[in-house]
């Protein structure tokens, strides 16, 4: 009487005994290391990149590695574009009170800023404005202070003039750039002599 075989435990379809460990090897769930788990999770070992090059923080991002969204560049652009046309064609319209009054446009936005990024370009075209300001009292109440001595000296009024118009182009400029850099989602500072850092932003 033939003796029957011992009982073999069942194998499963990978050709192995028993249950297979759940996930994937080495103990990562579906896969190894750095791969898509099933949830959306990038997998692998600490400190190592995200794969799939997910963007690291940048420096308007609210830490998530995201871009500006839409209302913070065009919240940023108008802050200079608005304190642009106060200082040029508002002072035309309005005799130069306009003029005086253009750091309202950049104080406005920034004290409604909802984020980083609007509130650093407000903050650069306050101080614009404020810087622009001062410049201008002090550049024409020296051609008003020439224009009272008398002689030669009296002549040199226009020299503080002739200054004030260099500057005004040179902000002309550098607001329009600075305008393109927020529209585009970049920050952007103006150089110290044409914007004292007054306003920290």
């Amino acid at each position: 009487m033939t003796t029957p075989p011992p009982a073999q435990p069942p194998q499963d379809a990978n050709g192995g005994y028993g249950s297979a460990p759940a996930g994937g090897p080495y103990g990562y769930p579906q896969g190894g290391p750095g791969q898509q788990s099933p949830y959306g999770y990038p997998q692998g070992a600490p400190g190592q990149q995200p794969p799939y090059g997910v963007p690291g923080p940048g420096p308007y991002d609210y830490g998530y590695g995201m871009p500006p969204q839409q209302f913070s560049t065009t919240s940023g652009m108008w802050a200079h574009l608005g304190t642009l046309l106060a200082l040029t064609v508002g002072s035309g319209i309005s005799c130069g009170l306009s003029g005086l009054l253009a750091w309202v446009v950049g104080l406005s936005i920034r004290s409604g800023a909802r984020d980083p990024f609007t509130h650093a370009h407000a903050t650069a075209a306050l101080n614009l404005a404020l810087t622009s300001l001062i410049y201008s009292a002090g550049m024409v109440g020296l051609s008003l202070l020439l224009a009272l001595l008398p002689g030669n000296v009296a002549m040199l009024q226009t020299v503080p003039m002739l200054l004030l118009l260099a500057y005004g182009i040179t902000v002309i400029v550098f607001m329009i750039i600075a305008t393109v850099a927020a529209n585009r989602g970049r920050p952007y500072r103006y150089p110290t002599f044409l914007a004292f850092p007054m306003a920290k932003g």
